[in-house]
């Protein structure tokens, strides 16, 4: 087995594990926030584990709705760490934060994240995630993500966008665009990048461990 071939057999084992076992089963809790946005250029969210789905809409509301979940076999000591999680929603005279307060600093104690964000589909979006999958759909402006471990998937309309830049450090960065599919390049990590759009946003994307695809529409 080359050494190629070795890590990319450990990526997939890594992300069949949090699809079993970081992703829990059970809500213990429901966080939700919206606010108006009307002066917001960008929002800035984090997450430390589980899956997140942003999808751009009109007007000029945020919305944003948490789960907090457990895995069964944990779930008392889930429960109680669940207890303390709290949503944090800072805004800015230009942007809108949002973080989790009191996630255990150690171990996750069998506990995940399941968050869906509406926000107006012309601000800029930031996303900074520890381990976990981020599904994005209908926003007009840049995108960045930074996640150390998991999956990204990206669907925007071809003609917003000016370029896409991809870096997986181990795993496959794709982008499907104008009937083509481009492929990122690389022995071991892959990453891309393509500067012929002539729209006006740019997406950025840097995943240590896992898998990007970016569709152009």
């Amino acid at each position: 087995m080359t050494m190629r071939s070795l890590v990319l057999n450990l990526v997939i084992a890594t992300l069949f594990v949090l699809d079993a076992a970081v992703f829990a089963d059970t809500t213990v809790r429901t966080l939700t926030k919206e606010l108006s946005v009307e002066e917001a250029e960008w929002v800035f969210i984090e997450l430390p584990i589980g899956e997140l789905e942003v999808k751009g809409s009109g007007g000029n509301v945020l919305s944003f709705h948490l789960k907090v979940k457990c895995e069964d076999r944990d779930s008392d000591k889930c429960r109680r760490a669940a207890e303390d999680i709290e949503l944090e929603v800072d805004q800015h005279s230009d942007g809108i934060e949002i973080g989790i307060d009191h996630w255990p600093k150690f171990r996750n104690k069998g506990m995940s994240l399941e968050g869906f964000l509406e926000v107006p589909r012309q601000l800029v979006l930031e996303i900074d995630m520890g381990v976990g999958e981020v599904d994005i759909s209908g926003m007009e402006d840049d995108i960045e993500i930074d996640i150390g471990v998991g999956e990204v998937s990206i669907e925007m309309n071809e003609s917003e966008v000016r370029s896409v830049s991809l870096d997986a450090g181990v795993g496959d960065a794709t982008l499907r665009v104008g009937g083509r599919t481009i492929e990122g390049s690389g022995f071991i990590g892959h990453g891309l990048d393509w500067r012929e759009g002539s729209g006006k946003a740019y997406i950025e994307i840097d995943c240590g461990v896992g898998s990007i695809d970016v569709y152009l529409d």
